[in-house]
Order: structure tokens, then C-alpha cells, then sequence
């Protein structure tokens, strides 16, 4: 049928989507078994490519990359998951939904005393779950694994990538410093030229007042004698 649909598309072009596929499920439905043949066989075809190509995609271990190492150890439920576990066990009858909705309150109510049981079983399996990670990595499982669904190359991609954003991150940042430097400097340059401009003026003026000629005295008429 998808075969069918598929040829159909482009036998029928001025078709809308909805359209087409009304038009051909009609004409699906008419056609004999001779006639659907073709796209059958096309349709086994493409699976049996399909499923050989799956195979190998799944033979070089990227599928499992998708997956969990089933060696690493499970990372532990917090304090309220514990207490949340207890609860949807002594609550079957509650709907999933129901049973989140109360425990959350209920744990929301509780006090620090009645916490504490469950503060420390989260403790300890924390504790647990670090021993257990350190031991894990230290044995190599965890390379092993990475090389075997090819996560270490894509490790090796990312941190690449990460060294150039990084290196990119810090050139900006020691651009945007010396900017600053810069803008700093040029703000002083211009704070000095205008108050060599002011003294200058003030020098210019002191200047042309000693440079222009003093008035003289008015002459005193004499006295007659007596």
C-alpha cells in the first residue's frame, strides 16, 4: 500500500495530502491481487535492504550506544523515591498518577524526624553507588565499552569541540578586555586633550592681556603761581 501511495503521489501531483489519500485508498481497494503484485515485491525488496542494512548498523555496535552498559552500577533513588516506593506499595489500589499526587504531599508534611530513616537509606546507597563507579571505571569496563559501541570516538568529537568552543570563548573574552583597555585609554587621551585645550586657552588669553598696551597715566595740569 505505501508503495502504491508512493507511485500514486506522483501519477496525481495536483492532489492536496488529504486528498490523495482518499483518492487512492479507493483506488487500492479496486485493484486486483495481479496488479498489486509489483508493489508487494517492491515493498519486500525494500525491507529485506532495509533489514540487511539494520544489521550491520546493529553488528558494529553503534546500536548499543543508544543503550546502557548493563556492567555500569544503577545510579540510587533519592530520599523521596524510597518513601515514594513504600507508598504506591501500600497504596495498589490508587492510580499511578493518584499515588505520586499524595506521596509528594505527603512527604512535603512530614517532618525532618520522620525523614530521617529515609535521608539516611539515601545516604548510604549514594556511598554505595560512588565505591561502586570508582571501582567500575578503574577496571576499564567502561572504555571497553565505549570502544565497543564507538562512544569514544564520539567522546573524542565532543571534547574537541569543547576545547575549540572553549579556546573560542576565551579569545572573545581577552577581546572584550582589551576593548575595555582600549576604550579606557582613548576616554583618559580625550579627558587630557580637553584640559590641555582649556589650559592652552587660558595661557592664550593670559597672553594677548600682558601683549596689549597699558593706558597711561592722565597728565596733571600744572598749578599758576601764586
Amino acid at each position: 500500500w505505501l508503495c502504491f501511495l508512493q507511485d500514486f503521489r506522483k501519477q496525481r501531483p495536483e492532489l492536496k495530502h488529504k486528498e490523495v489519500l482518499q483518492v487512492a485508498s479507493v483506488e487500492w481497494k479496486k485493484l486486483p491481487d495481479a496488479q498489486r503484485a509489483p508493489f508487494a515485491r517492491k515493498y519486500d525488496a525494500e525491507k529485506a535492504e532495509y533489514q540487511r542494512a539494520f544489521k550491520a548498523y546493529v553488528d558494529t555496535g553503534k546500536a548499543a550506544a543508544w543503550k546502557r552498559d548493563p556492567e555500569k552500577p544503577k545510579r540510587p533513588p533519592t530520599s523521596f523515591l524510597l518513601f515514594a516506593a513504600e507508598f504506591r506499595a501500600a497504596h495498589p489500589e490508587l492510580k499511578m498518577v493518584e499515588q505520586s499526587k499524595q506521596a509528594g504531599a505527603k512527604w512535603k508534611a512530614m517532618s525532618v524526624q520522620q525523614k530521617e530513616p529515609y535521608e539516611k537509606r539515601a545516604a548510604e546507597d549514594r556511598k554505595a553507588y560512588t565505591d561502586a563507579m570508582s571501582k567500575y571505571k578503574a577496571s576499564g569496563l567502561e572504555s571497553e565499552w565505549k570502544a565497543r559501541v564507538g562512544l569514544d570516538k564520539a567522546d573524542a568529537k565532543k571534547e574537541k569541540e569543547k576545547a575549540a568552543k572553549l579556546k573560542e570563548a576565551k579569545k572573545a573574552k581577552a577581546e572584550k578586555v582589551k576593548m575595555r583597555a582600549l576604550k579606557a585609554k582613548e576616554a583618559k587621551l580625550a579627558k587630557q586633550s580637553v584640559a590641555i585645550a582649556k589650559m592652552t586657552a587660558r595661557l592664550e588669553k593670559e597672553k594677548a592681556k600682558l601683549a596689549s598696551p597699558k593706558p597711561r597715566p592722565a597728565a596733571t595740569p600744572a598749578t599758576s603761581a601764586a
